[in-house]
């Protein structure tokens, strides 16, 4: 499905998983949050999330969906807005379900602001 999808769509569909996966067991928060001051890197030698942001982008610049940009520093930018909405999520104790909608509220601010600054 993916495959097929505008890069818009490939990252609202990580963001909404990441978010959805992080809601249903927030101890994961802690998890990535740890991992990420280790390393960024997997088995593979790949930068996991961020590396396939990156990859997106820069297929959708490729491809003409996307202004030239800069791939590197916007899936950092967005990785960093990930990181950002659970350690705040975390934070402020708002692991209660009905405190989940700030994933949903941040999805739709990044989105909004990726879609205004990306398009051509």
């Amino acid at each position: 499905m993916l495959k097929e999808a505008s890069p818009m769509e490939k990252i609202r569909s990580i963001l909404e998983k990441h978010f959805a996966e992080v809601r249903e067991e927030p101890a994961l928060i802690k998890i990535i949050l740890e991992e990420r001051q280790h390393t960024c890197v997997d088995a593979q030698g790949r930068a996991g999330l961020r590396k396939f942001i990156e990859e997106i982008i820069k297929q959708g610049v490729k491809e003409g969906h996307l202004r030239n940009v800069d791939a590197e520093i916007l899936a950092v930018m967005l990785f960093g807005s990930i990181e950002a909405i659970m350690r705040e999520y975390l934070i402020e104790g708002g692991h209660q379900p009905e405190e989940g909608q700030v994933f949903d509220r941040a999805l739709e601010e990044i989105m909004k602001l990726f879609r205004k600054g990306l398009f051509r």
